[in-house]
């Protein structure tokens, strides 16, 4: 889970500066693979994905009680709350479950269950390329 500390940080990925791309797939990875973990292990927390509005990161995951978890809709967990009541927050101790749920998700490599394929933007290349060739009237190289 090569991103979930960030994760869990308004000051993750630089401040929001440098979001990975497929973050919102990692995210909803780990959110997924903890609450599993975190039902087995019998916790009392739970985590949410978490859309921070605002500057700085954005792409959070919050740690909820169980008791709210189980009134959510299961489809909506993964894919970022506008906003999480402070009272349904977690925000004490983590039990020794959760950190048991950690443990295990650390050990499963569920960072490659997410596929990110790096591709061209060739239109955007190619009007870079003629926006380059249209700014360089002429060009003369420099001997030594």
């Amino acid at each position: 889970m090569k991103y979930f500390d960030d994760m869990l940080s308004k000051w993750g990925f630089s401040d929001g500066e440098c979001e990975p791309e497929g973050v919102e797939c990692y995210r909803a990875v780990y959110v997924q693979t903890l609450n599993t973990l975190l039902d087995i292990t019998q916790s009392n927390v739970r985590v949410v994905a978490w859309n921070r509005p605002g500057v700085h990161n954005t792409c959070l995951i919050v740690h909820v009680t169980a008791d709210w978890f189980a009134t959510l809709n299961p489809k909506d967990v993964g894919t970022g709350y506008a906003e999480i009541p402070v009272a349904a927050q977690a925000l004490g101790p983590r039990d020794d479950a959760y950190d048991d749920a950690i443990y295990l998700a650390y050990a499963m490599d569920v960072d490659d269950y997410v596929i990110v394929e790096p591709r061209i933007d060739a239109d955007g290349l190619d009007q870079r390329l003629a926006a380059l060739r249209a700014a360089a009237t002429s060009y003369e190289r420099k001997e030594g």
